[in-house]
């Protein structure tokens, strides 16, 4: 999914969504299929890469289209709060 929207994660972002989506099957029983969670948590990780992006002064070509574990940490917190 990031890679068709131009995005790349870093090594340490696909390890973060691999725990995270283990995460969400574990949490949400067998029946754990749910392809809109998944949307869901991508959407909120291009938003939390947009946050991080824009208060950096020193943002580079390559930043804009690097998602890190942090971004999907941070959007994970976010579905579980919400």
């Amino acid at each position: 999914m990031a890679e068709a929207d131009g995005f790349r994660p870093s090594a340490a972002a696909e390890c973060a969504l691999d725990d995270t989506c283990t995460a969400m099957a574990e949490h949400s029983g067998r029946n754990f299929g749910n392809g809109r969670a998944v949307r869901t948590l991508w959407e909120r990780t291009r938003e939390t890469q947009a946050g991080r992006i824009m208060r950096r002064a020193d943002r580079t070509a390559d930043d804009l289209i690097t998602i890190e574990a942090d971004d999907i940490d941070e959007a994970a917190s976010i579905g579980a709060a919400a």
